[in-house]
């Protein structure tokens, strides 16, 4: 069995994800947008606000999930995660791997199934329907106006270009969830199965 990590923009159903991962696989899920929200409301001292940008929070936030990776990597841990989120700094992740001096210690990146969740078939008005389409109560753009909901659907098209060429860049299995997002999730569920 693999541990996952799933990333990708904004609104591409990270969360959603890996709640069907946990719910078929009994991964436990670790997200990472959770790091930011407590971080920033309850443990200052650690540097993460939504005063920063992304790559800030990413870059703190990255310390605390290779951590956690590195901890649940030793032998004698049998439970598994899948950790989602917008706030990974890949270089600082990946990184990580190669500097690592004895593998045994460390889950080498063989051992990760990584997905890379991307809209690249979607337009900005595209996004904007699809996160009124699935947004629930609960989503921090559930009761966006339309003139906010469609500024940050055209911040969304600049992000998955970054998170694309990261995925390129550090081979992410990639799925795209510009159409038919169920029909994806159903692809990839049948894939870790074919991987586990």
């Amino acid at each position: 069995m693999k541990n996952i990590i799933i990333t990708g923009p904004s609104r591409s159903g990270k969360s959603t994800l890996a709640r069907k991962i946990n719910k078929e696989f009994g991964h436990s899920i670790i997200r990472l947008d959770g790091f930011a929200w407590a971080f920033n409301f309850d443990f200052p001292q650690v540097g993460c606000s939504y005063k920063n940008s992304v790559a800030e929070n990413a870059s703190i936030i990255t310390k605390f999930l290779l951590r956690y990776v590195e901890v649940w990597a030793s032998p004698e841990h049998e439970a598994y995660y899948v950790a989602e989120g917008v706030y990974i700094d890949y270089n600082q992740f990946f990184d990580k791997f190669k500097s690592l001096k004895n593998p045994q210690s460390f889950e080498a990146p063989d051992d990760l199934f990584l997905i890379g969740l991307h809209y690249n078939g979607s337009s900005a008005d595209d996004l904007y329907m699809n996160m009124r389409k699935y947004d629930v109560e609960g989503d921090w753009t559930f009761n966006r106006s339309e003139e906010k909901l469609r500024k940050h659907a055209e911040q969304c098209v600049e992000e998955n270009t970054y998170h694309y060429e990261q995925f390129v860049k550090h081979g992410f299995t990639t799925y795209d969830v510009s159409s038919e997002r169920e029909a994806v999730f159903a692809q990839i569920m049948k894939d870790i199965s074919i991987k586990f």
